[in-house]
């Protein structure tokens, strides 16, 4: 069972010791101008102990969506490191609260199933199967998990995004002031550009934040699962911007494969609307 949960103090301090850290603030510098904790949502029936790490990230202006991207995926991978080392927990990261319950429910069932793996040295997928080789090695490196703890990473690379966000300006404005600064200042916001009177900007803001929700690398999940929607997003990506028709998501790829092309496929935006 994966009873461990993290309480709001452990998630406040984790965070904040994990984005002081010399290494991480390098990466902040060249990449983002703020990083926030904007609190703990509890959802309905929860007990007041569990709590998901909710972070904002805004894009510095002047890098390529792309490059941001991989950077921030870089973020919280070793934020999900440093989670399981301290506590024993794996972060389940989601871009959207649309995707939350889906990412919780497979992330769970998923590291469940490597907890039984690992008491009789066999893993089988979804259906029972056991995994092939690659895959028996690549679960062992998770390792056991004490529980799970939810990474609600809300990315807004122009200001355009943050002030069109879910919650009316005054509001959202409210969160950020109320939040904890693990990076920047939340005055550096409205250095951002705006995609107003721009569309070629918002096109290209658009394009890049949709292949975010398909970004798959930080959700544990099952292969298929993870090939299936990883390979969407890069299917979605060839087709809309390069007219390329691919079929990666129906590809025996493995996850370092899978995870190379979706890191490529950012690079590859970059320089088309660089040359655009």
């Amino acid at each position: 069972m994966l009873c461990r949960y993290l309480t709001k103090d452990e998630c406040t301090r984790t965070c904040n010791d994990y984005f002081q850290s010399k290494e991480v603030k390098k990466l902040l510098e060249n990449n983002v101008i703020l990083t926030e904790l904007a609190g703990s949502i509890l959802l309905p029936g929860e007990k007041e102990l569990n709590h998901d790490i909710d972070l904002l990230f805004f894009k510095k202006p002047g890098i390529p969506t792309g490059e941001y991207l991989i950077a921030q995926t870089q973020l919280i991978k070793g934020l999900r490191e440093l989670l399981v080392n301290e506590y024993g927990v794996n972060g389940i990261a989601f871009p959207k609260l649309s995707v939350e319950d889906f990412a919780k429910y497979n992330g769970r069932v998923f590291l469940n199933n490597i907890n039984k793996g690992l008491k009789t040295n066999v893993f089988r997928d979804e259906f029972g199967r056991k995994v092939d080789e690659q895959e028996f090695m690549e679960l062992k490196k998770i390792g056991k998990t004490e529980g799970t703890v939810g990474i609600h990473n809300l990315n807004y690379v122009t200001l355009t995004d943050y002030q069109n966000a879910t919650f009316c300006p005054e509001e959202f404005r409210k969160i950020v002031e109320k939040g904890l600064v693990l990076f920047g200042d939340p005055d550096n916001i409205y250095e951002m550009p705006s995609t107003e009177n721009n569309k070629e900007l918002k096109k290209q803001a658009d394009i890049c934040m949709t292949f975010q929700d398909f970004n798959m690398i930080n959700t544990p999940v099952s292969k298929k699962l993870f090939i299936k929607r990883t390979g969407h997003g890069i299917d979605y990506i060839n087709k809309h911007v390069f007219g390329e028709k691919t079929s990666f998501r129906d590809e025996d790829l493995t996850r370092s494969e899978a995870t190379n092309k979706f890191l490529n496929t950012c690079h590859r935006l970059d320089a088309a609307f660089a040359n655009a």
